[in-house]
């Protein structure tokens, strides 16, 4: 287990999940590692915790969220993340695995609004266009994600690492 400091809430340590159990890392944003600007807020309405960009909306800045994780099997894997966004302009993060270059992931899927809503990393289009879900090649072992600052005001509550192309989260 692994307390969340500062939350108040005790969050699933996702480096012990076997990959070939259920085909799926599950990350609470709120149990990653944060660095500021990026902060744990409160959904009360919806009795959950989140992952905030701090910066100044719209605009990029200091700070990240970043998870450690294991996994059990080589291969292809899908990064989704559970988020809220209300235009184009608090829409991404850059991530990173394993300390590589960043790249941009526009993790609202061109769905905007109040609801939490899953949201693949795809080859990036304009919206309302979405480009294909594109995978990232894992080996196995230990490995790092880092979400970094894009677009202040993005919002993150969960991520999800499949490796089915065709399998989508639910909540």
């Amino acid at each position: 287990m692994l307390a969340c400091a500062g939350c108040g809430r005790v969050a699933f340590d996702p480096r012990s999940v076997d990959s070939t159990v259920d085909n799926a890392i599950r990350f609470e944003a709120e149990s990653g590692s944060i660095t500021p600007l990026f902060r744990i807020e409160e959904d009360a309405a919806n009795n959950l915790f989140y992952v905030i960009d701090g910066n100044s909306h719209g605009l990029g800045g200091a700070g990240s969220v970043g998870f450690t994780f294991e996994i059990t099997r080589t291969g292809t894997y899908y990064l989704w993340t559970r988020t809220r966004s209300a235009d184009l302009s608090e829409d991404s993060f850059f991530a990173s695995f394993d300390g590589g270059a960043p790249f941009d992931f526009f993790a609202a899927d061109c769905n905007f609004g109040p609801s939490w809503q899953w949201g693949a990393y795809r080859v990036a289009l304009m919206c309302p266009n979405r480009g294909p879900i594109t995978g990232i090649d894992l080996t196995a072992g230990l490995h790092t994600l880092v979400l970094s600052s894009r677009e202040g005001d993005t919002k993150v509550d969960r991520l999800e690492l499949l490796d089915d192309p065709s399998a989508v989260p639910d909540d």
